[in-house]
């Protein structure tokens, strides 16, 4: 069985930490390893250190994400009215436009129209 990415280079830092490995030379282990998809070196002083106050789980802690407060019915029927209008018109036009990110619009033209 293959252990996923994000789940692998917190259980080889978990190892490190509790062999009592120094942050520089885990972080340089991991990108020997690793390469250019190692963590960051803040994410292994933030794994690290939860594994020294005790944590156990290796897997990332489930959150809530933040709402797109661009993403509105106002937005969607504005873009919707303007595409209906120029059928060419860009996404970074509407982005212009309705003043939200390029990736707003098209998470609008996506799910909402």
């Amino acid at each position: 069985m293959k252990v996923h990415v994000s789940v692998e280079q917190p259980i080889i830092i978990k190892f490190l930490t509790k062999e009592g490995c120094k942050l520089s030379e885990i972080g340089s282990r991991l990108k020997r390893q690793y390469g250019e998809k190692t963590l960051s070196n803040v994410s292994v002083y933030t794994w690290s250190s939860a594994f020294k106050k005790g944590r156990e789980a290796v897997d990332n802690e489930p959150h809530e994400r933040q709402p797109r407060t661009s993403i509105t019915g106002k937005n969607s029927d504005h873009a919707d009215a303007l595409i209906r209008e120029n059928r060419r018109i860009t996404v970074c036009e509407l982005s212009a436009i309705l003043n939200i990110s390029d990736g707003s619009v098209k998470i609008i033209i996506k799910q909402y129209l």
